[in-house]
């Protein structure tokens, strides 16, 4: 009887951990411990408030390790690094420091359109340890993570099992959820017929010219107002930003008379062509309230059609 009990118990056992397994491998990758990320260097879209872990082995033999953070806005995104321990704290819902977080990184200011933050340590005992990287915005940010060491290795990931919802799109559905946007009519071709502010992928055909309208609201303790513009191919549009006394002269004479242009970001200040990255930026911390229009227009010598997407970032905005 104690043989067949014991049986069962250890089909049950197996039962939920296959069960938790199969969660784990359907979450959306670097949502827990469970299916952290590889940290690969490459450029990563964080919503606002959001969080991603990451996990990587080190021997543990004291050779020096380095975690490096770049990061757009400035100071956008920040990490911790978790020990196995760190990790049963969290889990036990027990306080707990962390055993390093990220600091800026020598030579970094404030004023450089990407920050740059850095950890360095060393481990005795081989393990896994955890990245977790946290925003600091209530606003879409972007980074890269790398880690660098000798005796330092990093797993492939497993292949994430797609979610059920997203399984049963159709072909059709995903089409659609990706199509840019056409603009039709007059929508957004004068200031007179301003589009609102929008995220949206929209397509930009030769000869014209898309009007965004938006209020601004000054106040000296809000933080810089940041419009990023990305467009595909990568630099094929202008987004400029005007005034009101601009509008009204480009709607006299024809004029296009701005005080504002999206221009590259690199990912350091050496502006190598190589590490350009796939968006333009324009950023101001001391526009003054009123009414302002964002217009996007193909850039020199670039033939349409063309798609692009704005993201306007600010506490000071708001729909005109």
């Amino acid at each position: 009887m104690l043989r067949k009990w014991t049986a069962v118990m250890a089909l049950v056992l197996i039962g939920v951990l296959g069960l938790v397994s199969v969660v784990a491998a359907q979450a959306e990758p670097g949502t827990s411990p469970e299916n952290p990320l590889t940290p690969d260097g490459a450029w990563t879209k964080l919503a606002a408030d959001g969080e991603y872990w990451y996990v990587f082995h080190d021997e543990g033999d004291g050779e020096p390790i380095e975690v490096a953070m770049q990061t757009v806005p400035h100071g956008a995104v920040t990490f911790e690094i978790w020990t196995p321990e760190n990790l049963r704290d969290w889990a036990n819902e027990e306080e707990f420091d962390p055993v390093g977080v990220a600091t800026r990184s020598c030579g970094c200011e404030p004023s450089d359109s990407v920050g740059k933050s850095n950890w360095r340590g060393s481990f005795l005992g081989a393990d896994d340890f955890f990245i977790v990287v946290k925003s600091q915005l209530d606003d879409t940010s972007y980074y890269t993570l790398e880690v660098k060491g000798e005796d330092v290795t990093l797993r492939t990931p497993a292949p994430v099992a797609m979610a059920a919802e997203e399984a049963a799109m159709t072909e059709s559905e995903a089409v659609a959820a990706d199509a840019p946007i056409a603009l039709a009519g007059k929508a957004g071709e004068s200031p007179a017929y301003a589009l609102p502010l929008s995220q949206a992928l929209t397509q930009l055909e030769e000869g014209q010219q898309h009007w965004y309208a938006f209020n601004y609201d000054f106040d000296e303790d809000y933080a810089a107002m940041d419009l990023q513009i990305y467009a595909n191919p990568p630099g094929s549009v202008v987004a400029t930003v005007r005034n009101q006394e601009q509008a009204r002269l480009w709607e006299r004479e024809g004029e296009n008379v701005h005080f504002g242009c999206c221009t590259d970001v690199f990912k350091d200040d050496e502006r190598d062509e190589e590490d350009k990255l796939a968006f333009q930026r324009w950023m101001a911390d001391d526009l003054p309230s009123g009414e302002y229009y964002i217009v996007v227009e193909l850039a020199e010598g670039q033939t349409g059609p063309v798609v692009y997407h704005l993201e306007v970032m600010g506490e000071g905005v708001s729909p005109s």
